[in-house]
């Protein structure tokens, strides 16, 4: 199963999956994130080509600023951008200790309204809902934060 989305990077530099049950929804919610994101040319020799392929997954261009920069979008901000375009906001890898809500602000903002969160490593689960009431009442998801398909961790 594959489900449309993105990684957003927001202001605090808070990295959050945002998941949409439909591909319109998620290039809507495209189309908004971009309108806010803050305009840095990539560094190819540093951060690599960012390619854009079509459905025959043949290169037809790049693009020239890079998507690893944070957005003009607050992390209180982002429920209601996602809820907006029909999706869901999971705060993501808060076990992480760079560019996680815990590692960025050190806290779950009271405002938060998120449902599920992800965690690197689950072993972390029971430290994490101890130190973060809010977590306790949340579903939690575990990836690799693989963002190439040879890096994806092996399930079975």
């Amino acid at each position: 199963l594959a489900l449309p989305g993105m990684e957003l990077t927001t202001q605090e530099e808070v990295h959050v999956l945002c998941l949409f049950a439909k591909l319109a929804d998620a290039m809507d919610f495209d189309a908004y994130v971009e309108e806010r994101m803050i305009p840095f040319p990539n560094n190819e020799e540093i951060f690599g080509r960012q390619i854009i392929r079509d459905e025959q997954d043949e290169i037809c261009g790049s693009l020239p600023n890079l998507l690893i920069n944070a957005t003009s979008i607050g992390f209180d901000d982002v429920y209601d951008a996602v809820t907006q375009f029909h999706g869901i906001m999971i705060p993501a890898h808060l076990d992480k200790t760079t560019t996680s809500l815990l590692s960025n602000l050190g806290f779950v903002p009271d405002s938060s309204r998120f449902t599920c969160f992800e965690l690197n490593n689950l072993a972390n689960l029971h430290q994490v809902r101890e130190d973060h009431p809010y977590l306790r009442q949340c579903n939690v998801i575990s990836s690799s934060d693989a963002h190439y398909l040879e890096h994806l961790r092996d399930s079975g």
